[in-house]
Order: C-alpha cells, then structure tokens, then sequence
C-alpha cells in the first residue's frame, strides 16, 4: 500500500566529507521506530525492479528522522545507480522512489 498522499514523507541525501560518502534517508514529518533488540537501528526495505527486495536495519540518527545507510550497502547503491538501475526505499507506507537519471554527473559534481 503506499502512502496517503502523493507526498512520500522521504528524502535520499548524499554527502561526501571526510569520511567518504554517506547516503541517508530523512524523514520528513514522521519518525522511524527502533528496533526492539537495538534501539540505535531500524529496518527499511529497497525494492528493485529485477531482483528480490533487501531489508536493511539503518543507524538512527536525529532524533530517529534521519537513517544513515550502512556504507557497504551505500556502495551497492552507489554501483546500481551508476549502473543506470532504479530502485524504491520504503519505510512503513512511506516511500521515495531513486532513479538513475544523471547520476553519474551530479555524483562526479558531488566528489569535486
């Protein structure tokens, strides 16, 4: 089922600093639950066109509004994308759908 409106509630920021590059998921006007044997953690889902979809247990962060990707998993999509493959991220009912378009320029943008 997705979301009640036409507004997903969610957000993919890519950052590079120091550390490298991290993609997290914020949450717009919703907080995400912990999970229950690791309340630093919660679980979201990514849906791929062509393969089964992956359930991740992202850290919490911002007071659980913002999901930092795990960075071997970040690469994953990172490869996808560059690979020109689109893919969904869903948390509940809410929803953002990622699509490769220009990728690779704003990626190379980014790494400036």
């Amino acid at each position: 089922m997705g979301p009640d409106t036409e507004f997903s509630y969610l957000e993919l920021e890519i950052v590079h600093n120091s550390a490298g590059l991290r993609f997290y998921v914020n949450l717009l006007l919703l907080e995400a639950p912990s999970l229950k044997d690791d309340p630093s953690r919660t679980t979201l889902t990514i849906e791929w066109e062509d393969q089964e979809p992956w359930t991740i247990n992202p850290f919490l962060l911002g007071g659980g509004q913002k999901l930092l990707i795990p960075g071997n998993i970040a690469d994953v999509l990172i490869e996808k994308l560059l690979d020109g493959k689109t893919f969904t991220i869903r948390l509940g009912r809410s929803y953002i759908c990622v699509i490769s378009d220009a990728f690779r320029d704003k990626l190379e943008c980014l790494l400036k």
